[in-house]
């Protein structure tokens, strides 16, 4: 009997899993659990995953989402779980190649996969926008997570099991109404409120008598390890004498009937076999992951009460002891606001790197390969010690397997210049850490102000985010060329470009030549997976890119980058655009009624196509300018 199915019966039953309405409250919201909803309800209704995905629409579903909570005076705090875990990421990567290898072997067919690389990056930077809370736990986070609901007086949300048999009373949702029509108001009441179904602990104790919450970490544990066969709950059944037909009611009258130290010296008894070394000592140690009062170390509820809390010790488990590491208040501080993600303090603790595959063409090498360069920077500044120059496991795919190897830091910017360690970072001026940044991407000031001079002079920009987001996507498919081992990335270029002009003008979208590239390919058309391939590649510059920047406390703004990257018409204009014979005919009938556009085109692609040293890269008034 699996923990499964007490959580599947729980839910099953009208009295102890009951409706309620959602609104006027604070509600603590399992951070994974809704991205992945909202990013997979995004994607049911465009249909766009297949092809990379659409981050606008995936924005515009947070958003949708976070109104609607607001409506109802639903105050969200999104919780994430940020404790380091190997085998975690041992068994979640080896879950995706499995996924991959199915991939293939249906031929690209179903090609829906976990979130996209970029999927936490969109909705954390939604969320920040709203001004919604985000807090990022270092240790235990679901005990944490039921404990302040437990303060807090509020409700929480998460599919994970393990908070039906929390040692506290509250109200657990395992799924919030997500759809844009799932809003209830009451006419005589004149209040919003959204209908959900909650369980409590509480309930338990109506329908079994004697039923004590402190007994659900046992019944937990019993469930979780599998310690309980059928032989065991035959036996439980033939002790109470009662014809209870489900497994799950037989458990819970057995051991309402026992105080608790007899429950534990009792189920010994009906212990799998082959889990006979386990005492009663064990089990109260497995227990102290469902209580809540057995918690002591880092807070949730602390860094809620006061975000200007800072501490700078982590206590890390190397291979060989326990060492303490002395990250930088700011650090720490940034990693329990999730600004500063599990995969870098991954790489400063475990030394290891976990690249998972995307949606992507697998006979070639792994769409982050592209990004060696920013990685090797990155792990250079994560560096706790000049002394100590650690070689990072780097966990990717190589063909359909996944591929182990060691990367080395990079340590310099150049001969006369070495990288910072991660404590003298913020200690470098602004001008300097972008400056730093700029001679990673191997990017001038010049280039930047090329780039948005030439956005400005046609108007394309309203105002200065949208040209930092613009500039953004165009120095990195700058570099994405320079570090793009295949030599067909005439077609992407291209197809970045022409999104970029269409979603910062707001004309075009009347225009059915455009809006017609936004519309996903029918199913009956043959799939090209290097259209996506360049896709995922060039997610994986920004994700590394977002990783430095972050560290390096933004010296470049972001904006919000992801308004372009639309997966369908990107797919699209590339299917276009590899056709030499049909290129130039198709970008001159986009533009057949925008001259002014045109021109654009011309010289962001003359930007993109020129190298760092101002040369042409090939014949580019033969294969990419267009004429008006």
């Amino acid at each position: 009997m699996m923990i499964s199915d007490f959580v599947d019966f729980i839910n099953s039953q009208t009295d102890i899993t009951q409706p309620i309405e959602l609104r006027d409250t604070k509600v603590l919201i399992d951070g994974h659990h809704i991205q992945h909803e909202l990013y997979f309800e995004a994607s049911r209704q465009h249909r766009d995953d297949n092809y990379g995905t659409n981050y606008a629409h995936f924005a515009d579903t947070i958003t949708s989402f976070v109104r609607r909570l607001q409506i109802c005076q639903v105050v969200p705090i999104i919780i994430y779980n940020g404790s380091i875990d190997p085998t975690k990421y041992d068994n979640a990567f080896n879950d995706r190649i499995k996924e991959i290898q199915n991939l293939v072997k249906d031929d690209y067919r179903c090609r829906r996969l976990q979130s996209p690389t970029l999927c936490n990056y969109v909705f954390t930077s939604v969320l920040r926008n709203l001004n919604i809370e985000i807090i990022q736990s270092c240790s235990q986070p679901w005990i944490q997570m039921a404990s302040l609901a437990d303060k807090l007086k509020c409700p929480l949300v998460s599919n994970k099991k393990c908070f039906y048999f929390m040692d506290n009373d509250i109200a657990v949702i395992s799924k919030l109404p997500i759809k844009r029509r799932q809003l209830s108001f009451s006419t005589s009441r004149k209040l919003w409120f959204l209908k959900c179904k909650a369980y409590h602990s509480s309930s338990l104790q109506k329908r079994y008598k004697g039923f004590r919450k402190e007994l659900l970490p046992l019944i937990g544990v019993l469930l979780e390890r599998r310690l309980l066969d059928f032989n065991g709950i035959d036996g439980m059944r033939n002790e109470i004498f009662r014809n209870c037909n489900h497994k799950i009611d037989v458990l819970m009258e057995w051991i309402t009937t026992k105080s608790f130290d007899k429950v534990l010296e009792s189920v010994l008894k009906f212990i799998s076999q082959n889990k006979k070394s386990i005492n009663s000592c064990d089990l109260k140690k497995l227990m102290t992951c469902y209580q809540t009062n057995e918690f002591s170390g880092c807070s949730l509820e602390s860094h809620l009460m006061d975000p200007q809390l800072k501490c700078n010790t982590l206590k890390v488990k190397t291979a060989e002891e326990d060492v303490d590491i002395i990250l930088p208040d700011w650090f720490v501080y940034e990693y329990h606001k999730g600004v500063i993600r599990p995969a870098l303090m991954n790489v400063i603790q475990m030394k290891t790197h976990v690249l998972y595959p995307q949606l992507e063409d697998f006979s070639q090498p792994s769409s982050f390969d592209c990004t060696l360069s920013l990685r090797k920077f990155l792990y250079g500044l994560l560096r706790t010690d000049t002394k100590i120059m650690s070689q990072i496991k780097v966990m990717t795919r190589k063909d359909l397997n996944r591929f182990d190897h060691l990367v080395s830091p990079q340590l310099k910017i150049s001969e006369l210049q070495e990288l910072p360690v991660l404590a003298n970072i913020r200690k470098l001026a602004i001008h300097k850490r972008r400056a730093l940044l700029l001679s990673i991407l191997r990017v001038t000031e010049g280039l930047i102000n090329r780039i948005k001079v030439s956005l400005m002079v046609f108007d394309l920009c309203q105002d200065v985010s949208s040209i930092d987001s613009t500039t953004l996507i165009i120095i990195l498919l700058i570099y994405w060329r320079i570090h793009n081992k295949e030599s067909n990335w005439k077609t992407f270029i291209g197809s970045i470009i022409l999104s970029i002009i269409y979603y910062l003008n707001e004309d075009l979208s009347n225009e059915e030549c455009w809006t017609q590239l936004c519309i996903p390919p029918k199913s009956s058309q043959q799939f090209n997976v290097q259209f996506v391939h360049n896709f995922s590649q060039f997610q994986s510059c920004f994700h590394m890119f977002h990783f430095i920047n972050t560290i390096l406390e933004n010296p470049i703004r972001e904006g919000n980058p992801y308004f372009c990257l639309n997966g369908i018409f990107i797919y699209n204009t590339s299917k276009q655009l590899s056709n030499d014979d049909n290129y130039k005919a198709f970008v001159c009938q986009l533009f057949k009624n925008y001259p002014l556009m045109a021109n654009i085109y011309n010289e962001i692609i003359q930007l993109v196509v020129f190298d760092i040293n101002g040369n042409a890269v090939n014949d580019i008034n033969q294969n990419y300018l267009i004429s008006n």
